[in-house]
């Protein structure tokens, strides 16, 4: 089957998800398979990665959370339990859990771990669902990191904890000031682990053992961050995107959007300069923004249809977003990114134009995919 540049923009994305995390994907609304761009929010859904159109539909009637595009296989968590759907078709290969919601989970080495509303962090066979281990813990939990040999996790009660990804045993936990506010987020090399509270705080674990490396106290509630080799990405309630050192936490620089970013910020694999933030302004509009990363300085940003609390996701000439009611909105990135996307230049204004497409899918719910508190 032929595809489209936009297609083959989506494979080269899909390699760079894989190579910034190492083996780990992550849940991500919406997120890139080779032959189309998979939404959650009501079922599951993929879209032509040209036009936006839905080209099927699984999992209808569930109230579903980010998806994760793991090869052959997407897994979604839902308020019902934990699923698996066939990426070509749509076929659904199998179910996991007890009707309570389990959150959408990090997949590693052909394993999902997710976790849920019961307390329970599980491993599970990605293709197959078969359980291989499950442990009990404290409250319920987000969607945990996988940092070298650990996987950490947290959620409402005031704890970090780490577990050996083979047996489930725990490794360490740490008490913390608050309950997290989204899941965790690992650095390089799994390395390190960084968890925000409600306090608010940012914490800086590192993974094999659970020390303490650093703890900031920012202006205002912080949303899981996006890691590289030397910097910490970090969007807030007051709209403010920081950078801080990965080293010691300190802030590097400081952005001012205007509204609240819940999105976790996202790598562009197409333009590496670049960063991706989604904003919320009010009930029904929103923005997305595309910010240099080692300065802040915005490359290009445009007001967006519907409220934006998921990473947008770029391609080559366009970019997917999920916009809440609004569905999944698809506009065109600017000619000079498109023709020259490392070029540095001068900040394009928002614009007022009409999107590419809107995808045939359309998210009723206005609930973000678990961020911010209990399910």
């Amino acid at each position: 089957m032929s595809k489209s540049p936009t297609a083959i923009a989506m494979l080269f994305w899909m390699g760079g998800a894989l190579a910034q995390g190492g083996e780990a994907v992550y849940p991500s609304d919406p997120c890139a398979h080779p032959d189309g761009v998979l939404a959650g929010g009501e079922g599951l859904a993929r879209l032509d990665p040209a036009t936006g159109e839905r080209q099927w539909r699984s999992l209808t009637g569930k109230r579903t959370y980010e998806p994760v595009c793991a090869g052959e296989v997407v897994l979604i968590g839902s308020r019902d339990g934990l699923h698996a759907v066939e990426a070509d078709g749509g076929e659904p290969l199998w179910s996991h859990g007890d009707g309570s919601s389990i959150y959408s989970p990090v997949v590693t080495g052909g394993h999902a771990y997710a976790a849920g509303r019961d307390g329970t962090l599980r491993k599970v066979e990605a293709a197959t669902g078969q359980l291989l281990w499950e442990r009990s813990l404290e409250g319920w939990l987000f969607p945990p990191a996988v940092a070298g040999n650990r996987v950490v996790v947290g959620g409402r009660a005031r704890e970090v904890t780490a577990l050996d990804p083979r047996t489930g045993s725990i490794e360490w936990t740490r008490s913390i000031d608050q309950e997290l506010v989204y899941r965790p987020a690992t650095g390089p090399r799994g390395r390190l682990v960084v968890a925000t509270t409600y306090a608010p705080s940012v914490l800086a674990f590192r993974a094999e053992d659970g020390t303490l490396l650093w703890r900031i106290e920012p202006q205002a509630l912080t949303y899981t961050p996006l890691i590289d080799r030397r910097r910490v990405y970090l969007g807030d309630r007051d709209g403010r995107v920081t950078a801080r050192s990965l080293t010691d936490g300190r802030l590097l620089w400081e952005a001012r959007l205007n509204g609240v970013i819940r999105s976790i910020p996202r790598a562009d694999p197409v333009r590496p300069d670049l960063m991706w933030v989604g904003v919320e302004r009010g009930l029904d509009e929103g923005q997305i923004a595309a910010l240099y990363r080692a300065t802040g300085q915005v490359r290009w940003r445009k007001g967006a249809p519907g409220r934006v609390v998921d990473p947008p996701l770029p391609g080559a000439r366009q970019v997917f977003v999920q916009t809440g009611d609004a569905g999944i909105w698809v506009p065109s990135l600017p000619d000079r990114l498109v023709r020259d996307p490392s070029r540095t230049g001068r900040v394009e204004p928002e614009g007022a134009e009409a999107p590419l497409a809107l995808g045939a899918f359309r998210r009723t719910s206005t609930i973000p995919s678990g961020k911010g508190g209990e399910p």
